[in-house]
Parts: C-alpha cells; structure tokens; sequence
C-alpha cells in the first residue's frame, strides 16, 4: 500500500507546475513551450509581463517560444497533464485492493481463466458449468487471455493514437484556413475603404452595403468553422482521454478493465469526424468609375482545390514535336463542377534535369469550371506537371510526364534523369551520322520489372560488367565525344561502351561491355579539350530481394472491401490475409500472414475468369520495402537535415541514405542503401517518437502505388 501511495505522490508531482509547484486545473491549465516543457498559465503570464515583447525563454533551458498577439492562451495545452489531472480527481478515495480484485461475479471464486469465443473472464466452476463443450468453447489460463486482449488493445490505441494525428492535422487546416479566408475578407474591405475614400460623396451608400456583405460572409465562415473546430476538438479530447485511460489499464495488467476499454476504443474508432470541405473564397475587384458607376462586384469561389482534378492523355505522357492536351476542372466540396473568375489556374511543366528546357503551356478558360491545357515539348525526358488553383496545388499534384523520344525528330537531346542511352555498334559510329540509338525510360528509379509472372529481377551486374562514373565534365563535352574517347583502348584503356547517362550531379555514368585495360581505365589520368576528367568504378549495386509476404493488386474495382479482396486471394493462396492497404488509381498492397507460393498465386489469378466485382485483378510481386514517408515536417526542415538525422543510428535507428526525395511541404521520402534499415527506423518509431526542429513526425514504409 505505501507503494502505491508513493506511487500517487510522484503521479501527483508530476501534474505540478515545476516553477510555482501548484497543482494544474481548469483555471490555471498546462501550456507546452516550443522546448516542449510545460508550465502552468499563471507563471507564463508573470513571465511575459517581466520579459515583455511577445517573447518567452524557458526557465528550463533558455529556449525562446514566440508567443502570438502576447496571449499565452494562443499556445498549445498539454492534453496529456490536463487529463491525467482530470483521472486523477475522478479515481481519488478510491481504494486499490478493492479495485484489483478478481472475482468470478457468478461464483464468488478467483478468475483464472478465459473462453477465447465468449471473450469472458471465467472461473473453475464456469469451466464445467457453461463452458465445458471444446467444441464451441476453446479455454485458455487468465493469463493467456491478458496477452491476447492487451496485444488487441494495443492494436487499437495505434489507431486512436493515429487518429489524433489526423485530428489535429484537420485541426491546423482548418485554422489555416479561417486565416487564410479572414485575410481576404480584411483585403477586401480594406481595397473597398480605399475606393470610398476616391469617391466618398458619391458612394458612400455602396461601400456600406458591400461591407456588410463581407461581415456576413465572415460571420457565416467563422460560424461553420466554429462548429467543426467544436466537434473535432471533442474527439480529440475523448481519444486523448481513451488513450491515456487504455495505457494505464495496460500498466495494470486488469483483463477486465481491458475488455471494457477495448469498447470504448472500438467505439471512438468506428466514430468518423471529418471537417466539411465547405471553404469559400472571396476577392473584391473594383471597377473603373465612369459617371454611373457602381463601387464593384463581390467575387465569392467556391471552388476547392485539393477536391480539383486533372484529366486527359497529355497529363502524363507525349511526345516530342507534337501537340498534346489536357483538361482542369474545378470542383467544390461536393465534388460538383464549378466556376469562379477569381480561380486563377496556373500550370506550369518543368523538366527534372538541369540543362533542358521547360515547356511552354497553353490555358484557355473555357469559362464552365473546365480549362483546356495543350502543349508542344521541343525535348523529350521527364517533366514534372505542377497545377494550382488560387495558389493551392489540386488533386494529386504535382505529376510526372514523360515525353518520349519522336524518331522524325532530327535533334537528339540529352536524356533526362530516368533515360538511357543504349549503343549498338556497327562498322560506322560518326556525330551525326544515322546511328542505332534507343531509349529505355522507367517510371521510377528504384522500380523493378518483374515479368509477367513476377519473375527474378534482370541482372545487369554481371561479372564482366564495368561502370564507371566520369566527373568533370564541361557543357562543350558531348556525349558522342565521350563514348569515342572512352571506346578508344589507346587513349583511355576503356573499350566497347553499351551505356552511358548522366545523373543529377552531372556526372556520366558508363557502363562497358568490354574494358581493355582495367588499370589504365581507372589509375591513369584522362583529359578531353583540356579538361581534366575524374574516373572512378561504380561499385554493383545491391540487389533488393523481393518481399515474402506482399503482393501488389492492380486494376480492382472502387467497390472492393477490404474483407472482399482478403477473401478472393486467400482462395488462391491458401494462406491467410493479415492486412490490405488501398492507394491510388486502384491499386492496394496485400500482406499476407505467411508465404505463400507465388508461383501459384500468380498463375491462378491470371487464369481466373470470374474476376472480382466486375473487374480482373492483377498481381505483382515488390521488392523489400527500402524507402520510408516521413510527415509532419516543418516547411523550414532542410533535405540535408533530414538525411542527417536518419543517418544517426542513436537518434533515428537509420543508416546510410541514398536520397531524400521532398514530395509535399510536410512529406518526404527516404531512400535508404540498405533495405534493412526501414524496419529499424520503424521499429524504433514504436519506442521513441522520431522529432526533426520540433516536429513530432510520422514514418511509415513507403510504396509509390498507395
């Protein structure tokens, strides 16, 4: 018993503001600084009166946390002191003996043990009475039954845990957007002063009117979003309450009380709270005044850029010299087309390598919510396709265009990141002479072409193969002068080259068939038009091997469930489905809970006619997973701090990264050299929260297709 009181006491000290060491509460509640200490508001509001100018340093470690408009109930609340508090006076007199006891409700006598079909604690006498068909009650000790509800428990604490993320993510959106919204309606009634002011004595009535109109439309804003900001503060207040109430009864060890929070956690998770994406947009442009003029139009969008879509052939694919097209269309929060003059939509096709031009594109507003994009590449390679709408980039962009190679094009320009220039020899090889020259373009780096049937990789890394990678090299330097200087024994030892391209560095990388003198290749200096050229041997690279229990599912119906793609493989490969993951453009990631025989798998599958919902699945064996998604980055978070941290084993659990690859503001993957380490930043993930400049982020493994 003294135990647990000194159990209490430190629990109690712990909800203590660390400066006045009074007890947090309702009035006086725990704010976070920036640093991540925590101290109650009165202290705070004392110390920014002392220091003054909006500013706090820590008393702890002197870290500064700029605190908004001087209100330092503008900085965030420590959910997690607040509710413990609030457990804490909820439990108080209650005595701990009695709430550890243990006993059958039906026979007086102790649990020990638990019917997995029933999901009851039961005891000896339940076991003969009620429970003694094995057929219908499979029964297992108390203690098995613990780990089996505390591993399920623990399953759905994640989700909540997962879910909060969300929340507050929704959270910040939505306060972002009431800024956002708010200072449009403060340009706009400031530009409607401005005008009334030019023209006070003859418009005095309008600018009254308009204004108005703006004050309602603001208070119609803040009303909607006050509303949602309510519903989802409470269930992140619930969520937060469930999980630390579940995280505690995990520390008890009570089956009990697990199934009974198991409930409760289930109930939270099935509850679906997602803001409305009723959003609108305004803009007041004023007229040229004539002599019956009126003081302007009110232009209110209401349309939704992260719900606006692009469609059409040209948006991921053409071809060089020839004109290609593509289709915006603006959607609002149901997902209806819509218009608005004040929408703006800016596309913007730039290439992925340094040293090729950008595209020049064509918008014509169509006037309907629909905008016509077309286009004429004068290069080939890879693009990168960005599409706003009001400065917000719509649905899924930026995307990836590739422009293919026009054979009736007579200039060759040089291949973009993803191409490889492939030579054929033949008994004459001149600059600008025909010569036999193809192009072989993957859409992803790290992408492996597994066959029809998911076959083994195609081995590029054989023994006689050599790479080396050529730096140094000038703009005048072209890539017909490197392959004759290195295809020349004499000059530079090499021999017949069967590859060459450049990566993001510059660099040439080639690859020979057939090297004369190795030594003289690598250790003799080499120099072209004066410039002297580095040589190193680029070492194989290694060979990720393909991953036992997942499977990609391509081409399945919006329809399928989760449970109806379960079944449908489990039928052909008699072995369990542990989890499905959907992502984009009907594609999902199976898991299943052993290997199964993939072969089979696959040639059952393709064989089978019926199909699933109407449409014939196909499946494809990944590699192991060797790069993971990062959120919840600061915009502020540099690529090389982010290499750095998950390149610190202490810190990250990482190893050596390959690249960091930004794809949104708050999102980056990282590709890592050893496919092994995604499991251990994963795992430490599950121990210790990974935070770069104080951002708590989120890492899972990464797959392009979800």
């Amino acid at each position: 018993m003294a135990q647990g009181k000194s159990l209490l006491d430190d629990i109690k000290k712990e909800l203590e503001c660390p400066v006045c060491q009074e007890q947090f509460s309702e009035s006086n509640e725990p704010k976070i600084l920036k640093c991540q200490h925590t101290f109650c508001k009165s202290c705070l509001n004392g110390w920014l009166r002392q220091h003054g100018g909006g500013r706090l340093s820590c008393p702890n470690c002197r870290v500064i946390t700029e605190c908004p408009n001087h209100n330092i109930e503008c900085l965030p609340t420590n959910l997690a002191c607040k509710n413990l508090g609030d457990l804490l006076k909820a439990h108080s007199g209650w005595d701990i003996k009695s709430l550890r006891e243990n006993l059958c409700e039906r026979h007086r006598k102790n649990i020990e043990y638990y019917c997995e079909q029933c999901q009851i604690c039961i005891c000896s006498d339940c076991v003969i009475v009620e429970h003694r068909d094995s057929n219908n009650h499979k029964i297992v000790s108390a203690e098995d039954g613990a780990k089996m509800q505390a591993e399920i428990v623990t399953e759905k604490l994640r989700s909540v845990e997962a879910n909060t993320s969300h929340l507050r993510s929704d959270i910040v959106t939505l306060l972002e957007r009431r800024e956002k919204f708010n200072t449009g309606i403060n340009q706009a009634t400031k530009e409607v002063r401005n005008a009334a002011e030019m023209y006070i004595n003859l418009i005095h009535r309008l600018e009254t009117s308009v204004t108005e109109q703006l004050a309602r439309e603001r208070s119609l804003n803040d009303d909607v979003i006050s509303q949602e900001l309510l519903k989802l503060n409470e269930k992140l207040e619930k969520m937060t309450s469930a999980a630390t109430r579940g995280r505690a009864i995990l520390e008890n060890h009570n089956i009990d009380e697990m199934i009974n929070i198991k409930q409760v956690l289930d109930e939270l998770i099935s509850e679906k709270v997602t803001p409305l994406l009723k959003y609108p947009d305004l803009k007041y442009t004023p007229y040229a005044l004539p002599r019956n003029f009126t003081l302007g139009k009110l232009y209110i969008s209401r349309t939704e850029p992260s719900l606006s879509v692009a469609t059409g052939e040209g948006l991921t694919k053409g071809k060089q010299s020839e004109e290609a097209n593509f289709t915006v269309t603006t959607k609002d929060a149901t997902g209806q087309t819509t218009y608005s003059k004040i929408d703006n939509v800016i596309v913007e096709v730039t290439s992925v390598r340094n040293g090729i031009e950008n595209i020049s594109v064509v918008v014509k507003d169509l006037k309907d919510g629909r905008y016509s994009v077309s286009y004429t590449p004068n290069s080939f390679g890879e693009f990168r396709v960005s599409i706003k709408v009001r400065d917000e980039p719509i649905r899924q962009s930026p995307f990836k265009l590739f422009i293919h190679n026009n054979p009736k094009h007579e200039d060759f320009v040089g291949a973009s990141k993803f191409q490889v220039r492939r030579i054929n020899h033949s008994s004459h090889v001149l600059s600008g002479a025909s010569q036999q020259v193809s192009l072989f373009v993957e859409e992803d780096e790290s992408a492996v072409d597994f066959g029809e049937n998911g076959g083994e990789y195609e081995d590029y890394d054989e023994e006689d193969v050599i790479t080396i990678i050529a730096s140094g090299i000038v703009s005048s330097i072209s890539e017909d002068v490197l392959i004759f200087y290195f295809e020349n024994s004499r000059r530079s030892g090499g021999g017949d080259v069967s590859e060459i391209h450049f990566n993001e560095e510059g660099e040439a990388v080639i690859t020979f068939a057939e090297v004369k003198d190795l030594k003289r290749l690598l250790e003799e200096p080499h120099e072209i038009d004066g410039q002297m050229i580095t040589v190193v041997r680029q070492p194989p690279s290694k060979k990720v091997p393909l991953d036992p229990l997942r499977v990609h599912v391509q081409g399945i119906s919006e329809t399928t469930t989760k449970d109806c793609l379960s079944f449908y493989l489990e039928k052909f490969a008699l072995v369990d489905v542990e989890e499905v993951y959907f992502g984009v453009k009907n594609n999902a990631l199976a898991v299943f809970d052993g290997e199964p025989d993939f072969e089979s798998l696959l040639h059952n599958v393709n064989k089978d006619k019926k199909g699933l919902r109407g449409e014939k699945p196909r499946l494809e064996r990944v590699p192991v997973c060797s790069c993971i998604l990062v959120t919840g980055l600061k915009k502020e978070s540099t690529d090389i701090t982010i290499d750095l941290y998950f390149e610190n084993v202490k810190r990250s659990g990482g190893r050596d990264v390959c690249r960091v690859e930004r794809i949104r503001e708050d999102q980056a993957v990282v590709h890592f050299e050893d496919h092994t380490t995604v499991q251990d930043v994963i795992a430490r993930s599950q121990r210790h929260a990974h935070v770069i400049d104080g951002a708590i982020l989120e890492v899972t493994p990464y797959y392009p297709f979800l």
